[in-house]
């Protein structure tokens, strides 16, 4: 399981899995890589591809980190790289998601993805409009 993890990250660590109607959620954290204080945790849910016949769901343990600054002090989330931004779902299931776009519409992708991650055809469309527009 470290190996599927460290396709996305080498700093990711695995912790354990859980397979709950034929969802496989993975349990892990993100190594600390600061050099700051922690200041606390968060569990965030990640969508990823699937992993054998189960949808993936990573459970990821996130720290937030004190920034000392002269004036004030401020807690800022650890933004993990194998995600953009505020997403829900990991750059290989996004790419996944484009790739499958060329070759059929946002209707016929989402029941195709039916089996891979919840993803409705409003999202694909979005997906494909950012990702044109960034080209």
């Amino acid at each position: 399981m470290q190996e599927y993890l460290n396709q996305l990250s080498s700093n990711l660590i695995y912790d354990y899995k859980e397979i709950i109607d034929n969802v496989m959620h993975i349990y892990c954290h993100i190594k600390n890589v600061s050099s700051h204080k922690i200041h606390s945790y968060i569990t965030r849910s990640i969508n990823d591809i699937n992993y054998g016949n189960y949808k993936v769901i990573l459970e990821v343990k996130c720290y937030t980190y004190y920034v000392n600054r002269k004036q004030n002090n401020k807690t800022i989330a650890y933004q993990p790289d194998f995600i953009d931004g505020r997403s829900f779902r990991t750059k290989r299931l996004t790419d996944f998601i484009l790739n499958s776009s060329k070759e059929s519409s946002a209707i016929g992708l989402e029941r195709t993805l039916k089996n891979i991650a919840n993803i409705s055809d409003s999202t694909i469309l979005r997906l494909i409009k950012k990702n044109s527009n960034s080209h």
